[in-house]
């Protein structure tokens, strides 16, 4: 096919330029995939045929021992199938490569799988300088965006289809399921061939191609191109033109004319190598290179080989190099000694086929369309930025990348009972005889499993019963991950200082603080004389006294005005005032209600102000203008310094008795309760008995506190804690129980039986907090 497209392309470069002289001449050589055949046919084009350029080593390594000829010779190398990485480099510096490099296509590569949200990938390459070459780019391109590559597979070229299968079921036992194929054609059709055969063309599989297999896909055997359904490739994209077209069209005529040739189609290297002619014819007129002494022979030949050294070499790379224009493969540009990345398309194989599901750019990233010189933002690079996919299998589900390995080790999770088994509660399986788990810190450590983007498989490990000989509290349960007896242990663990110095935790997931539950009494009163309570004694006391000293000014203010009529008004107006001032607002209220229901007559009679005023005044004004007018009306109070007491009094008495009324119905309707401790210091000073859950931290913390050891009890259950309680210290129980928050909040859930009781014990006190050091976690 390159030979076919090198002929066109000298055929097509001198039918345009008619005059130019010298014409190249091509001196054709089969390397017979064999480096060292093709080093040996270089070097008889060098020496016997004094060739000027040599075009065409096939594969990386051809292109390498050629390359180190055209040094020695200064003969420029061209090759537009060679795209090993190694080749580009000070060391060949005769060396150009007329394709692109393999590592340009990684960050294309890395962004659809980035795009897909899939975390690990499998190379499967073979074992050669061009499937070796791309790795080390491949891996620095997936870590930039946090993507793991947990296992490499080498395939041999000489691999048989046994070894192919025995490899591919040795992926299929790993959890991984998106596998990045870089191979030559011929390999990759055996690999995909074998890989439906075992059953990893199926739902669920991811498989991407390099631009190595997408560029020849055209030309893949039907049978092998059905065996690769759902996978997804990258290639370099073509733009389309007219004379892309006609050679095109022309290309498919050389097919017709020529039937017992096998159906290929046209791909990119044919386009490469076509524009390279032309590249080369055009530096070689540029020139004006003639046939005569184009070689220098040295003076005494250091070796059996006597090649010279290429007059025009130097100055004909630099041309070559130099030479811009737009060919059938695109623009064509060879100044940096290789083609430089432009645009990658990315492709869905379907059926017999393959359909265009987007594209990727340095400047945009992933988008669903090309965007020929239009300024757009960059796109999210998400997977709905690309068409649709049809993944193996038929399925159009995104495959989430893994499964759970059918072999492998197991993370082994160890697991303690709980006092508290909405914590975290074990057992075995009657059947399996497996541990089993369940809890709040169970629910919460398979969410956090369930949401990682691979499979990590797990067993749970029961606590004491992997020979650890320990006491079976939580600090031994610890010390079992230091010891590597688990992976991990969950469970309501509490970090604590001296724990942290041997393992790490994770975050916390609850509340953090240590507290205490202790009996509490009730201030309320059920005596006949709780009417007197919501007054304080020395209120009652002045209040009665001030009621005597202004019914003795009055007395004196009013005698000394009407001396006559004194005896009978006096008494009457304070015996009237008095009630107002202790009865008066609500009474005063009940009558601007009914008054207002009749009208608004006799209230307006009442405060001397017309009707219209009155419905204008809020009730408490009505109450106080009613009373000091019926104070000046009725009882007859003529002097004006009395009726200036008698106001003082009227708003002493309407403060006084409004705080009597709602002191009288808090006490009656709120029950108030208060702790019998309130202090921790009081409660060790008191030589009392304090409890705290059996192997909980807490003992050794109230140790710290410098509580007696002798004064500490344990408890293992809740109803243990409860009756201690109710009995107190005094009659064998505690008088206070300290533990964690979350532990006293389950603890007030389970043992409020009524209201009565709840209110008992649900006095909590906060002692302190430290943070995250005293929380919950797995």
């Amino acid at each position: 096919m390159s030979r076919t497209s090198i002929s066109m392309a000298l055929e097509d470069f001198y039918a345009v330029h008619r005059n130019y002289t010298p014409k190249l001449v091509l001196h054709i050589r089969d390397s017979k995939s064999n480096n060292v055949q093709a080093a040996s046919a270089a070097l008889d084009l060098l020496e016997n045929y004094s060739v000027q350029v040599i075009i065409g080593p096939q594969t990386s390594s051809q292109a390498a021992f050629v390359s180190d000829l055209g040094n020695k010779s200064q003969v420029p190398v061209i090759s537009f199938t060679a795209t090993s990485p190694s080749l580009y480099s000070g060391s060949l510096p005769y060396f150009v490569r007329a394709t692109l490099s393999d590592s340009t296509q990684v960050n294309s590569i890395a962004s659809l799988i980035k795009a897909y949200g899939w975390r690990q990938v499998v190379p499967i390459y073979e074992e050669t300088d061009y499937g070796r070459g791309v790795i080390p780019y491949l891996i620095d391109a997936l870590q930039e965006i946090d993507v793991r590559v947990p296992y490499r597979s080498v395939i041999p070229l000489s691999a048989t289809t046994e070894q192919i299968t025995k490899e591919l079921y040795k992926l299929l036992t790993m959890q991984t399921r998106v596998f990045l194929v870089h191979m030559s054609p011929d390999l990759a059709s055996i690999l995909f061939t074998m890989a439906k055969e075992v059953g990893m063309m199926k739902k669920g599989f991811v498989w991407i191609m390099t631009d190595g297999l997408t560029n020849v896909i055209d030309s893949t055997n039907p049978s092998v191109m059905e065996a690769m359904n759902g996978v997804l490739g990258v290639k370099f994209y073509t733009p389309k033109s007219a004379e892309l077209d006609n050679y095109t069209i022309r290309w498919m005529r050389l097919q017709i004319d020529n039937p017992n040739d096998p159906p290929l189609k046209l791909s990119i290297f044919e386009l490469w190598g076509y524009d390279t002619i032309w590249a080369v014819a055009q530096a070689v007129e540029k020139l004006g290179i003639k046939n005569k002494t184009s070689f220098q022979k040295p003076a005494v030949a250091r070796n059996m080989t006597s090649m010279g050294t290429s007059v025009y070499g130097p100055d004909l790379l630099k041309t070559i190099l130099q030479y811009k224009f737009r060919g059938l493969s695109g623009h064509f540009d060879l100044s940096g000694r290789q083609l430089q990345a432009s645009t990658f398309q990315i492709i869905n194989v379907v059926d017999k086929g393959w359909k265009e599901i987007g594209f990727w750019t340095a400047e945009n990233g992933i988008s669903r369309r090309l965007y020929h010189g239009e300024s757009t933002t960059r796109h999210s690079g998400l997977a709905s930025d690309l068409n649709p996919v049809i993944w193996p299998g038929k399925s159009t589900e995104i495959p989430k990348g893994w499964e759970a390995p059918v072999n492998g080790k197991k993370l082994r999770v160890g697991v303690h009972t709980s006092v508290y088994p909405q914590f975290m509660t074990s057992g075995k399986d009657p059947i399996t005889g497996a541990t089993t788990a369940s809890g709040l810190s169970i629910d919460v450590f398979e969410e956090a499993i369930k949401r990682l983007p691979y499979a990590l498989p797990y067993e749970y490990v029961a606590f004491g019963t992997t020979n650890d000989t320990s006491s079976g509290g939580y600090d031994d349960f610890v010390y079992q991950v230091y010891l590597k007896k688990y992976d991990v242990a969950i469970g309501d663990i509490t970090i604590s200082h001296n724990r942290t110095s041997y393992v790490d935790f994770t975050l916390p997931y609850t509340e953090s603080g240590v507290a205490m539950v202790v009996p509490a009494k009730s201030s309320r009163t059920n005596n006949i004389w709780i009417f007197v309570e919501p007054l304080s004694r020395d209120l009652w006391l002045g209040s009665i006294i001030l009621l005597f000293y202004t019914w003795v000014v009055l007395w004196l203010m009013e005698f000394l005005e009407n001396s006559t009529n004194i005896a009978g008004q006096v008494p009457k107006q304070l015996g009237i005032m008095t009630s107002f001032s202790l009865f008066g607002d609500r009474f005063a209220a009940m009558i601007v209600q009914d008054d207002r229901s009749m009208g608004s007559s006799r209230v307006g009679f009442l405060v001397n102000l017309p009707s219209p005023a009155v419905d204008e005044l809020e009730p408490e004004a009505i109450v106080e203008r009613a009373m000091v007018a019926m104070a000046e009306r009725e009882n007859g109070v003529e002097s004006l310094r009395s009726r200036i007491v008698l106001i003082v009094w009227v708003f002493f008495f309407l403060v006084l008795s409004a705080s009597y009324t709602a002191n009288l119905a808090t006490m009656l309707t709120i029950r108030q309760l208060n702790p019998t401790i309130t202090d921790i210091h009081d409660l060790r000073k008191s030589g009392d008995y304090v409890g705290c859950t059996s192997g909980s931290y807490v003992e050794s913390l109230l140790e710290q506190l410098n509580f007696d050891r002798l004064k500490i009890k344990t408890y293992s259950t809740y109803d243990g804690f409860y009756s201690a309680l109710s009995k107190g210290s005094k009659s064998g129980g505690i008088a206070a129980f300290i533990h964690e928050v979350p532990y006293i909040r389950l603890f007030l859930a389970k043992n409020c039986k009524g209201l009565e009781t709840c209110m008992y014990i649900s006095s909590l006190l906060v002692l302190f907090k430290m943070g995250p050091l005293l929380a919950l976690h797995t």
